[in-house]
């Protein structure tokens, strides 16, 4: 009789996860081919996300600025990141940097922290004056009032002391 229940209980499981997709009833042969895992397709889910949000704001390099704009033509900074968010994303970031500088999740005070995509929050008197979009190789790009729309160093002697936290998003 124990047999019996165990084998009713390991046919349904068996069935549960079929249904699910969890498992397969076609056996892998190949073994140079490997499901991915949750985690791998989070990081490609996110890449995708970084990609898409980083080409968006490569399309308005060079865009003048202007304070108070929220584009398409021109930005200030905190016009640009919501601009950017909202058009690649879908993501609605709030108008001003203070309060973008409260969404997502902090990564924390170290540029080595961040991921393409990420927010950069900069303060100066211990108040939030600028946001850009660390876009992966010490670089980021962002609206200033000098240049518009560009890409700069993290590391610019200019910004790297003045950077707060970066933000994740999404």
């Amino acid at each position: 009789m124990k047999k019996k229940g165990i084998t009713v209980l390991t046919a349904f499981l068996v069935t549960a996860l079929l249904s699910t997709g969890v498992v397969s009833a076609t056996p892998n042969t190949d073994q140079s081919v490997q499901t991915p895992s949750v985690q791998t397709a989070t990081v490609s889910t996110r890449t995708q996300k970084s990609d898409k949000l980083i080409a968006e704001a490569k399309r308005h390099l060079g865009k003048p600025y202007r304070y108070g704009s929220t584009g398409p033509s021109s930005f200030d900074c905190s016009g640009f990141t919501q601009y950017v968010f909202k058009q690649a994303l879908g993501i609605n970031l709030p108008r001003t940097a203070s309060y973008q500088a409260k969404e997502g999740k902090s990564t924390g005070k170290s540029l080595s922290n961040l991921l393409r995509g990420d927010l950069m929050i900069f303060k100066e008197d211990g108040r939030v004056f600028h946001v850009a979009i660390y876009i992966g190789n010490g670089e980021m790009i962002h609206a200033t009032t000098s240049k518009g729309v560009k890409i700069d160093k993290v590391t610019n002697t200019y910004w790297k002391p003045r950077f707060s936290e970066g933000r994740r998003i999404y």
